[in-house]
């Protein structure tokens, strides 16, 4: 119902979001590796200030 009021653009970046996600949760070592890029956790895993 929703999808058909959205446009093919947005389709087709929902559909690379959703692929991305499923490709940064396949494993906790991709996942800890997006979380240390994005600046969320330290190597460690440990959450960074701000995110406490």
């Amino acid at each position: 119902m929703f999808e058909a009021a959205v446009s093919q653009d947005t389709q087709k970046t929902i559909e690379e979001m959703k692929k991305f996600s499923r490709e940064v949760t396949s494993s906790p070592q991709k996942s800890k590796a997006f979380l240390v890029k994005a600046g969320i956790c330290t190597q460690k895993g440990n959450l960074k200030l701000v995110y406490r």
